[in-house]
């Protein structure tokens, strides 16, 4: 009998442990278990890098304008210098890349001052300027005349505004940089504000 009685203390023991085990003891464990097992899909923002983020910023205050340009670029006002081998009176503005690649700006231009175009490949855009920038659009190409001494490329970007008459020319020696040297300057354009 004693050993039914102890027998009987044991299994009521167990059972009440069981019970705590299961039903009373706080549920810590399982909510970090069950915490672990759920996997939460990862949000990725693309990053939009801007290839003119590091360019700097010339201002004319006399003509109310800015413009960026590549970092590497240098830019003086009234050179004393054409640039390229693109005979033309001196531009109001120079901006030269380390390659020699050049952008020319003249403000209040007279029409016809010449010079030969049928030695460059030439691209030329229509222009719709605003307060908020410039708008290019019709696109278009004529291929250059090769001459021994002369080839090159250059892009011709003209227009009015505010009663001002602007013209800003890209050349280059090499026909076949005309891609990259129309890409950055349709870049520098795009970033033309009028203050």
């Amino acid at each position: 009998m004693v050993i039914t009685v102890i027998l009987g203390l044991v299994i009521v023991g167990l059972l009440g442990f069981a019970f705590w085990q299961n039903f009373m003891q706080p549920k810590t464990e399982t909510a970090k278990k069950d915490s672990s097992s759920v996997i939460t899909p990862a949000v990725t923002t693309p990053v939009v890098t801007d290839p003119m983020a590091d360019w700097k910023t010339y201002t004319n205050a006399q003509y109310g304008f800015s413009i960026k340009y590549p970092a590497d670029w240098t830019v003086q006002e009234a050179p004393t210098e054409n640039g390229n081998s693109f005979p033309s009176p001196l531009p109001d503005i120079l901006a030269k890349s380390p390659s020699g690649d050049d952008m020319r700006i003249w403000i209040n231009i007279v029409d016809g001052w010449g010079y030969t175009e049928e030695v460059f490949d030439i691209v030329r855009y229509t222009v719709t300027p605003s307060a908020q920038g410039i708008v290019l659009s019709d696109r278009f190409y004529r291929a250059g005349t090769p001459k021994e001494s002369s080839l090159g490329y250059s892009i011709d970007i003209d227009f009015d505004y505010g009663g001002n008459k602007y013209m800003t020319l890209s050349t280059g020696d090499n026909p076949d940089e005309l891609d990259a040297g129309e890409k950055v300057l349709t870049q520098i354009i795009s970033t033309w504000k009028f203050n």
